[in-house]
């Protein structure tokens, strides 16, 4: 795999849980991976699930990207990814 391929930086998350003050469970994100090179690239067909859904009357589009890196050790399908401003859910690892 050459390392030109990875031009976009992204950053990996997961979900943790506290307990607040008063007993209560705060879920928070957590940085697990950031500044990882990436190439992100868009899968976006409607039978990759990508297109167009109305949601409040309002025409909301929606797009799936295949983020290509190097191997994470511990990346877990509860993980999500940001990049762009944009978050991402982790269907598949391989």
């Amino acid at each position: 795999m050459k390392a030109g391929r990875f031009k976009e930086k992204i950053t990996v998350q997961y979900l943790s849980t506290t307990v607040d003050d008063f007993g209560g469970a705060v879920e928070e994100w957590t940085d697990r991976y950031t500044g990882v090179w990436s190439d992100p690239i868009p899968v976006g067909s409607s039978a990759a699930g990508g297109g167009e859904f109305n949601d409040d009357d309002q025409m909301k589009g929606t797009m799936k990207y295949e983020f290509v890196v190097r191997y994470l050790p511990g990346l877990e399908f509860t993980d999500r990814i940001i990049w762009n401003g944009g978050y991402f859910d982790i269907y598949q690892v391989f």
